[in-house]
């Protein structure tokens, strides 16, 4: 197992590359899934990707942020791909979804939809929120699949290293009975970095996971210290828990510099 250290002190372009290039995320329908910071790292990409980029979901989200400076196109479901095919054609960044009666949320488009859109408006990258965790650190297995495209190239499994050494609760983890039943900690019991790991491994074992994607877990929040310890011992053993993930990605998406270290095999 190799870790490799952190791109500090690199020019800003070479470190919108070396994290692009960490997450495989340079190219193709990118979907995230998990808990721990699944938008901020999909608006960060969105944000720092030179090509032509579109963001959307498959399940409901807010609004988008205007940072992400993306020409927003919301509209029933009938009429998306045609609008999205029209705004596409001038714009390098498209943030698409769909009208729906829930307050705050846009709805979420058919992923089928979302794989001939990428394809008819030549996007270089798509990046897609492919379920929901209502903002908790760490997401375990059960409830509903997250809904990703037949042809997605890398899912990124997003954890907060936050949640390792913190009490099991419903406060931080979303289906926290099924994190019980799978890893024996009880509520308010410590997760362990390997408590964390076991979750994540077992929702990266569903059906809903296409054979040929690529899996690259993201232990996000890794700030200081402490949680950076935290997400090295949460990589190592999701290298030793997941025989098809060849590298884990530890960052912290919301700092200047995201990218903290690759863990590889």
């Amino acid at each position: 197992m190799r870790t490799e250290s952190r791109t500090a002190g690199a020019a800003p372009g070479a470190r919108d590359g070396a994290l692009l290039e960490a997450l495989h995320a340079d190219a193709g329908v990118v979907c995230m899934v998990g808990a721990g910071g699944k938008k901020s790292t999909m608006y960060r990409l969105a944000r720092v990707h030179p090509g032509r980029v579109a963001v959307t979901a498959t399940v409901h989200i807010p609004p988008f942020p205007d940072w992400v400076d993306a020409a927003p196109v919301v509209t029933d479901p009938a009429a998306l791909e045609a609008a999205v095919l029209a705004q596409a054609a001038g714009r390098r960044r498209l943030a698409y979804a769909t009208l729906t009666d829930k307050p705050g949320r846009y709805g979420g488009v058919a992923a089928q939809t979302v794989e001939r859109l990428h394809a008819a408006a030549g996007f270089d990258l798509t990046l897609v929120k492919a379920d929901g965790a209502r903002r908790r650190l760490l997401k375990g297995p059960g409830g509903r699949d997250p809904i990703v495209p037949a042809g997605v190239a890398t899912v990124i499994a997003v954890v907060s290293a936050q949640v390792a050494g913190r009490p099991l609760d419903r406060r931080t983890v979303h289906y926290q009975d099924h994190v019980t039943a799978l890893t024996g900690v009880a509520p308010g019991e410590i997760l362990t970095p390997r408590h964390v790991a076991q979750t994540l491994a077992a929702y990266l074992q569903g059906a809903w996971l296409p054979d040929g994607a690529r899996v690259v877990p993201l232990v996000n929040m890794a700030e200081d210290r402490r949680s950076r310890g935290a997400g090295e011992g949460i990589a190592a053993a999701l290298l030793e828990l997941l025989p098809r993930v060849q590298r884990v990605v530890i960052a912290h998406m919301a700092g200047d510099d995201p990218l903290v270290g690759v863990v590889e095999r």
